[in-house]
């Protein structure tokens, strides 16, 4: 005899109990971008510690964007009556004639209340037509809740008085048609060895899980049946569906003739209450979003206090710009940002600048910075969209996903007329002469509470650039200006040739942004990549003069569903000071 299937996951190391929001959104996103092809492996690639049947049964019956919330309308509670005359506990026959409702969800309604209800209806009928049902404890409104046995064909009631089948059809002929069908369609049969019903080997089991103001309690009976209520916080859910509606042109406009004036947003929830959860679902939605990667100042600014919200600013220019960046961040600032030195903040065993630190630098330096594993990180410069994305592939390289730009940086938030502060020289990282000698000392003193996870793929060497060269397997786009790619423009850095990596295709860092420095759409930014000829769907590599810039066009990227875009972190610094790599003048 087979073993049968074998178990979807090893249940002593999966997660169980009620889904937090965390894991819903995760679980959201994950689909929304790859699909649900094998639900045994989901769990793992969208990193959730649960059962892949949990994941499926979380997915159908609540988190499906077609999933309907709220109570059921009188035409849907009497489509369900209607139904189940016909199919009984069927439930996922009767969920698919109501789109939007979940099987569960049905049966859960039927249980709780339509069932009840039916039964008051049949009662009070009996009473009206002077039937002695109504007394009787044989009679179908007390043995609603009944167990049939496979072999006695006996019914319990909920009195515990026991009768026989023959008995009950006689005692008290049913007053409609229905009345009888009622009776034997709710009564929880065990069936057969024999008889496999898939209806209820599919039936969901999971509780469900509502903000902390709705109590759901348990109603357990005499004879073991356990009652969920379904009780709905309506007026959250309503909330949240009010505010995803568009709003009109002219919101003073009047209603029409006769017509009630609408109903005001978060009816039933206070202001505070109501502006509570939008912030923590912003924040919630804004943690697992898997394409964007820009924050706006006004986003920032509204979840600036946030305990769990640091900022950091990375500004970072030429050496040609002669600009201090961390003169600048003391003389002005975000409220409560600290200063990420890309020059300090880098591989000390190499004359390559600003190339990547070694796990446990980066650690220890970010430790130092009070920054947490589970901590959402804002990241800005002084020029609109510059260095700050360096700092932001950094953090991804080192694991760590809830990370973002500020679209167009300290200069949008001084224009948008937000506060300032500069820094007293007492700050422990400021006293230091330079921005690296502050990074040593936190380095030597400061505990390491911060935990890596390097991601491997989106660093490239200059061997997987040079071996790409011969395979051509990713695009290479490189983001220095035009005149520098094709070698007329000498290097900034001395001792550097120019030109460009063979294959490879220019794409200047400048086309990512308008003109004041933000984030150009996903309509745009596609253009400009399908203007050169690069497709989406083909493996993508970037790289710059020294890994900056690149960083922008993987910005880019990201926004238009690409995350997996590596950057080679020595660039053309490395590249073109190699006198054997080869370099080019015309683009491929």
């Amino acid at each position: 005899m087979g073993k049968g299937r074998a178990p979807c996951c090893d249940k002593s190391k999966v997660k169980k109990g009620p889904w937090s929001c965390e894991e819903d959104l995760r679980l959201i996103s994950f689909i929304q971008k790859h699909g649900h092809q094998n639900w045994r492996s989901l769990p793992k690639q969208a990193g959730l510690l649960r059962c892949g049947k949990s994941c499926r049964l979380r997915w159908i019956n609540y988190l499906r964007p077609d999933v309907k919330r709220g109570n059921f309308t009188p035409q849907e509670e009497d489509t369900i009556i209607k139904l189940h005359q016909s199919f009984g506990n069927k439930w996922s026959r009767i969920a698919s004639h109501l789109p939007g409702r979940t099987d569960n969800e049905i049966k859960n309604v039927w249980n709780t209340h339509l069932k009840k209800r039916l039964i008051k209806r049949l009662h009070g009928e009996a009473k009206l037509d002077g039937s002695p049902c109504a007394n009787s404890p044989s009679s179908s409104s007390t043995s609603v809740l009944s167990h049939k046995t496979s072999n006695e064909g006996e019914f319990k009631n909920v009195n515990g008085n026991m009768i026989t089948e023959k008995e009950a059809s006689k005692s008290c002929p049913p007053t409609s048609s229905y009345a009888s069908s009622l009776s034997n369609l709710s009564q929880v049969e065990i069936s057969s060895p024999n008889h496999v019903d898939m209806d209820w080997i599919f039936q969901v089991n999971e509780e469900l899980e509502f903000p902390s103001t709705t109590t759901t309690t348990r109603k357990v009976h005499d004879d073991g049946v356990i009652e969920i209520p379904l009780e709905f916080d309506i007026d959250f859910w309503d909330m949240l569906d009010i505010t995803d509606r568009p709003s009109p042109p002219n919101s003073e406009s009047k209603p029409d003739n006769g017509s009630e004036a609408p109903q005001p947003v978060c009816q039933g929830l206070s202001e505070f209450e109501c502006q509570k959860w939008l912030r923590y679902f912003e924040n919630e939605l804004l943690a697992v979003s898997s394409n964007e990667p820009v924050v706006s100042v006004d986003w920032l600014h509204a979840n600036l206090k946030e305990p769990d919200v640091k900022v950091l600013d990375a500004s970072w220019y030429m050496p040609n710009e002669q600009r201090n960046p961390l003169q600048e961040y003391q003389v002005a600032h975000i409220p409560g940002a600290l200063f990420f030195d890309v020059d300090g903040i880098s591989d000390r065993t190499t004359n390559l600048p600003h190339m990547l630190p070694s796990e446990e630098a980066f650690a220890a330096t970010v430790s130092s910075l009070g920054i947490e594993n589970k901590d959402g990180i804002v990241v800005y410069d002084g020029k609109g969209i510059f260095s700050a994305a360096r700092v932001w592939w950094m953090f991804r390289v080192f694991g760590h996903d809830r990370v973002w730009v500020l679209d167009g940086g300290l200069p949008r938030w001084r224009a948008s007329g937000y506060d300032v502060e500069s820094s007293a020289s007492g700050d422990a990282i400021l006293k230091a002469s330079t921005a690296s000698e502050a990074i040593e000392t936190c380095l030597q003193v400061a505990p390491i509470t911060y935990q890596t996870k390097f991601q491997p793929h989106l660093v490239w060497t200059l061997d997987q650039v040079w071996k790409n060269i011969e395979e051509k397997t990713y695009q290479h786009i490189d983001a220095r200006s035009k005149a520098r790619f094709d070698g007329v423009a000498p290097e900034p850095r001395k001792g550097i040739r120019s030109g460009h990596v063979p294959g490879s295709k220019c794409i200047p860092f400048t086309q990512m942004l308008d003109g004041s420095q933000t984030l150009l759409s996903n309509e745009e930014l596609k253009k400009k990549f399908d203007q050169k000829g690069i497709s989406l769907d083909n493996p993508i590599v970037t790289s710059c003069g020294t890994g900056v810039t690149a960083c922008i066009l993987a910005l880019g990227l990201h926004r238009l569903g690409k995350n997996d875009v590596p950057v080679y972190d020595g660039s053309w610094t490395e590249w073109g000071g190699h006198q054997d790599a080869p370099v080019s003048t015309s683009e491929a």
